[in-house]
């Protein structure tokens, strides 16, 4: 038995109207009655610790994270390497601080507050003030037990432990 044109015509109506339009919610109004003013407060927030480089899917530490960590990285150690090859006259030296580690946790919160006014029927004057908040969270470590350089442990503020350990070789030799 079919169904009587009206129930279909009914039916169809109501399927059309409970139906979800999902760019309808999306839109911002263009434009606003003249006369009336719009308040606009909106935000969003984002979080990564992946970035691409050269279409490349990577950690966004990525540019510090070296194994070995080599003049090629750290110029100042470049220098080091070609002074210390001139002076031992040993061009196969190389110097590395060990393998360097990283990781890297990115937070952005964007808030807008905005307004608009509607001066005709089809010209609005709007304006929008974004407020922004980034936090970066990074963890950096370097490894340094396949190390050819360092720290210097007769330094005075980084080789402070090493005063007992030189007289006592005094002592030694003496």
């Amino acid at each position: 038995m079919p169904l009587p044109r009206p129930r279909f015509a009914l039916f169809l109506c109501w399927l059309l109207a409970a139906a979800p339009f999902p760019l309808a919610a999306q839109l911002a109004p263009l434009t606003v009655p003249k006369g009336l003013i719009r308040i606009d407060i909106g935000g969003r927030f984002d979080n990564w610790d992946k970035m691409y480089f050269g279409g490349v899917k990577r950690d966004a530490a990525g540019d510090f994270i070296r194994d070995p960590a080599t003049g090629a990285w750290l110029p100042s150690l470049g220098e080091t390497e070609q002074r210390l090859r001139a002076v031992t006259g040993v061009q196969a030296l190389s110097l590395s601080l060990g393998k360097t580690s990283a990781n890297m946790l990115v937070n952005v919160g964007t808030e807008s507050i905005g307004a608009a006014y509607g001066l005709t029927s089809r010209l609005t004057l709007f304006g929008t003030v974004p407020l922004v908040r980034v936090r970066v969270q990074e963890v950096f470590s370097v490894d340094s037990t396949t190390a050819t350089a360092g720290f210097n442990p007769a330094h005075p503020v980084f080789g402070s432990g090493t005063s007992g350990f030189l007289t006592q070789l005094q002592i030694a030799l003496g």
